[in-house]
């Protein structure tokens, strides 16, 4: 998983929340303007429970579980958790449209999974190009990936939000040293 997912902060799912608004107000600019401008919806808090888990939460049940962590797993690499993610909001973009209240959007995304062919859903996740133009094609979406991370937990730390550990444990080696 993804830098930070259990430290006791759980930034990454933080971290990943940010990513995932910021990547779906790049693909799926519609959704985005429906649920964040329209009717103010919170992505990181919204999709929280997803990262936090690992959808453990809202899919149907455990065998559809096992088999986007199984890919996880597979990878390595912690960025299909994002694919799916990304990979949902595409699947459930025209009942997403067709939301009036937050709190209905909220609820669809509670039970998004509920509602998806999970061998959609991982097939869609894995292709290397996702539904044509909707993706990018896969390296490149990877890298996007790594790369906003990496933006937004540095702009978490700048913010004050939490410590960086890399830099805490730098600040101990050089209290180490000069004594």
């Amino acid at each position: 998983m993804p830098e930070g997912y259990y430290s006791e902060k759980m930034e990454g799912q933080y971290i990943d929340g940010l990513v995932f608004e910021h990547l779906a107000r790049e693909l799926f600019p519609k959704v985005y303007e429906k649920l964040k401008v329209q009717l103010g919806f919170d992505f990181a808090v919204s999709t929280f429970n997803w990262f936090a888990t690992g959808f453990v939460n809202v899919f149907k049940d455990t065998e559809s579980c096992f088999r986007v962590w199984d890919v996880c797993f597979i990878r390595k690499d912690g960025r299909f958790i994002m694919r799916v993610a990304l990979a949902l909001l595409g699947i459930m973009e025209k009942d997403i449209l067709k939301c009036r209240e937050r709190k209905e959007a909220e609820d669809l995304f509670s039970q998004i999974t509920r509602k998806v062919d999970i061998d959609e859903l991982v097939s869609l996740a894995a292709r290397p190009s996702l539904r044509g133009s909707l993706f990018r094609r896969g390296p490149e979406l990877d890298q996007e990936i790594f790369k906003l991370r990496t933006h937004y937990r540095e702009k978490c730390v700048q913010a004050g939000m939490w410590v960086d550990d890399n830099d805490d444990d730098d600040d101990d080696n050089e209290e180490e040293e000069a004594k």
